[in-house]
């Protein structure tokens, strides 16, 4: 009897949470991140390449944010006003200036990018 009113509670909040994923797309106005990649330069910064979808019919803006965060060391956070026209999709390239002594040993950092 735990066993079915646990399944019920996880089928009500999984159900709950897919509600507000699905009405939270038409408020962040049909953009999203369909892909992100990163890669160091030769100078040792990090470059963060994101390709931002407009799923809407509609020109949409928004916020991209970048983040690097340099393991044993800094985070560094970028970000940018963007327009992505209807149904297309857009590249973006942020370049995370890494400080000396982390541009040194950044090859253990994990990235990420949002649009809100």
């Amino acid at each position: 009897m735990e066993r079915r009113h646990f399944l019920k509670l996880t089928g009500s909040s999984l159900l709950a949470t897919s509600s507000i994923l699905v009405s939270g797309c038409s408020a962040f106005g049909g953009l999203e991140v369909s892909s992100v990649d990163a890669d160091t330069t030769a100078l040792g910064n990090i470059e963060v390449l994101v390709v931002v979808e407009n799923t809407a019919n509609s020109s949409q803006d928004g916020e991209l944010t970048t983040q690097v965060d340099v393991q044993g060391g800094d985070t560094y956070t970028q970000g940018e006003e963007i327009t992505v026209p209807g149904e297309s999709e857009n590249s973006y390239r942020h370049t995370h200036d890494l400080s000396l002594s982390e541009s040194l040993s950044a090859d253990s950092f994990d990235y990420s990018a949002s649009v809100e």
